[in-house]
């Protein structure tokens, strides 16, 4: 195994996983929970020191892209690339919702898992992730796409027994209020950024080199 860093800050529990040749995973959470906070990265640098690992000693820096927040998301991004950047580490982004869908199918054995977050702009986003044999369902279908609030009752009970997991499971429930048996199913869920590095051992194929936030609504024009 490669020496590789992951941070995960999509959602207001960030976190980061540091994975040394022939070592066991280190991992830590952010007390910072506000995206905008800076005191996250000292932290970052204090348990890569820790470790015995200067920036230059990494192979990899994976991010979690989400969906979620985007000043987190943008603000580890920054960061990846300033530490990759002297020593010519590749930065990798996956998909902080299939970290999670892996996560629950390894601890549940789940056939299906699907993960769903409040967009805003009176939708949700929904990403769902099929298993046969163990094995992830084609990219493609996992995409997070948008739900209108008005069609998020009929797309999620669509998906049969599926387990529901949300890392804004409050918001998601109110959006489902009027099927409160469905909205109880929702599990409340954060991703890791262990999540986020064991999904990209596991597929690297579906890493994205030099990656940019998952951002689902189309850019507002401030002119109109």
């Amino acid at each position: 195994m490669q020496n590789i860093l992951s941070i995960d800050r999509s959602t207001s529990q960030g976190s980061f996983a540091i994975l040394a040749d022939g070592k066991s995973p280190v991992t830590g959470v952010f007390a910072e929970t506000l995206p905008r906070s800076p005191d996250w990265f000292p932290s970052l640098m204090a348990s890569l020191a820790e470790c015995g690992l200067a920036p230059a000693n990494l192979d990899a820096i994976v991010v979690g892209t989400g969906p979620g927040s985007f000043s987190g998301i943008r603000a580890v991004l920054a960061a990846a690339q300033g530490l990759a950047l002297p020593a010519s580490i590749l930065v990798w982004g996956v998909l902080s919702s299939s970290a999670m869908a892996l996560a629950a199918h390894r601890r549940t054995g789940a056939a299906r898992v699907a993960v769903v977050g409040d967009a805003r702009r009176g939708s949700l986003w929904l990403a769902v992730r099929d298993f046969a044999g163990g094995a992830f369902s084609p990219a493609p279908s996992a995409a997070p796409h948008l739900v209108p609030y008005a069609e998020a009752a009929e797309t999620l009970a669509s998906l049969g027994e599926a387990t529901i997991l949300s890392p804004d499971a409050v918001r998601v429930r109110a959006a489902l209020s009027a099927s409160p048996a469905l909205a109880a199913a929702i599990v409340e869920a954060v991703p890791s950024a262990l999540d986020v590095a064991e999904f990209f051992i596991a597929n690297p194929e579906e890493a994205v080199r030099d990656p940019t936030p998952a951002y689902l609504h189309p850019a507002v024009d401030p002119a109109n």
